[in-house]
């Protein structure tokens, strides 16, 4: 419930877990998701759409450490998250970690994305890598 009121409290999908929705005056479905996810150009966008498609879990656990973080006031790095994810042995594949080092800032902008709160905690830099003009 909201406080002062008999409404009850509305929890919403989040766009990375809900991507696409119906505009319901429109009938249309829209994408609520960055281009580079959508539609992948280069050769990480495509590598990191293919491994968030297979492994959510990975976002969804960054998400929550990055947002608890946050809450708190703490500065988030993106890296140190990857880093806890691999120490935890939460991914493996024959033994080895599976979490690329370049899909950090890939997560990190999609983190920035679904919680704009976040680019005053989360660092980013500009990409080496380039979409096509």
């Amino acid at each position: 419930m909201f406080e002062g009121t008999d409404l009850p409290a509305v929890t919403m999908p989040h766009p990375s877990r809900t991507a696409r929705r119906r505009d319901p005056s429109q009938g249309l479905l829209f994408d609520l998701r960055p281009a580079w996810l959508v539609n992948p150009v280069t050769r990480i966008e495509k590598s990191f759409r293919s491994f968030h498609d297979r492994h959510p879990d990975v976002y969804a656990r960054l998400e929550g450490v990055a947002l608890r973080a946050s809450a708190r006031g703490e500065r988030v790095s993106v890296g140190a998250l990857a880093e806890d994810i691999r120490r935890s042995g939460a991914l493996t594949r024959d033994g080895a970690y599976g979490l690329n080092n370049s899909y950090r800032a890939l997560y990190a902008r999609l983190l920035i994305h679904d919680h704009p709160a976040l680019a005053a905690v989360i660092e980013t830099r500009g990409r080496r890598e380039r979409r096509p003009q």
